[in-house]
């Protein structure tokens, strides 16, 4: 989701409320707002939605700027959504509200809204699949949307008007919208596979020699449409949740956006050369 604004004075400060029915990234100008992972957390929609908000003072230029959210389902689709009396779980498209207040220096106000009139959406993102219990898809030859949907002047073919939606989960309407209750997830650190194992062929298993709760980031080679798939788990016999990624070059990064797990093992199938430990 995307639009472009034009700043024709000084800004004094500017603040960004956001909130969403699923997880979201928000960025501008082509930069990450924040350092948070997984926003909005962990909410029970049927009764509260949280929501964030950012001083994003910095982030402005004077003249074009470009504002961008990418969303994906995260807990919206997930247990924390389920409603018994339905015996299914809440509608899957994720969405997301956001709100930009600016404060110039002659003392006057902008408000910017979410809203069907000025946005965009564009739904060819290279995430393919999202399910936050099990894994992501990436589709590699798709990866260049990420670092250019929230810059000024994007423009693919497909965009269109998005739709808006009421603010409602399992049959109760009007959800209290409430500042965010929890700690924002964040890095604390990077940890680096300590061995690595031949499982089959071409497939490697690497250990980090103790259990971690977060993300993990790849490098990969291979050729063009080759598919690669990511295991995780914390026992070797237990690699249940997996990441598939399309190859769209020869060599890319992998790291997924929309969840965090926890983990020792991490597996790598498809790929002919095992990556370095200092690529995992």
């Amino acid at each position: 989701l995307m639009r472009e604004i034009t700043l024709e004075k000084e800004v004094k400060k500017a603040r960004l409320y956001v909130s969403a029915r699923g997880i979201y990234e928000a960025k501008i100008n082509g930069e990450p707002v924040g350092d948070s992972y997984c926003a909005t957390g962990i909410s029970q929609f049927a009764h509260h939605v949280m929501y964030q908000t950012y001083d994003v003072t910095e982030d402005l230029k004077p003249g074009i700027n470009g504002i961008g959210f990418m969303v994906g389902p995260g807990k919206w689709t997930d247990l924390y959504t389920y409603a018994e009396e339905q015996e299914r779980f809440c509608e899957p498209r994720a969405s997301v509200m956001a709100k930009m207040v600016i404060t110039y220096t002659d003392h006057t106000t902008e408000t910017i809204v979410t809203d069907a009139e000025h946005w965009q959406l564009y739904d060819d993102s290279p995430y393919c699949y999202l399910k936050d219990s099990m894994g992501e898809r990436y589709d590699g030859y798709l990866a260049s949307v990420c670092k250019e949907y929230s810059k000024p002047g994007f423009s693919a073919e497909g965009m269109s008007c998005p739709e808006v939606e009421a603010p409602e989960c399992a049959g109760e309407p009007d959800p209290e919208i409430v500042c965010s209750r929890m700690a924002s997830v964040k890095c604390c650190g990077t940890e680096q596979a300590v061995t690595v194992e031949q499982t089959s062929e071409n497939s490697y298993l690497y250990d980090f020699g103790k259990q971690i709760t977060g993300i993990s980031k790849i490098r990969v080679h291979g050729d063009l449409d080759q598919e690669i798939q990511i295991h995780y788990g914390e026992r070797k016999e237990n690699m249940r949740q997996t990441d598939e990624v399309l190859m769209g070059d020869v060599e890319m990064s992998f790291s997924p956006k929309f969840m965090i797990r926890r983990f020792r093992y991490v597996e790598i199938c498809g790929v002919e050369e095992a990556p370095e430990l200092s690529e995992v």
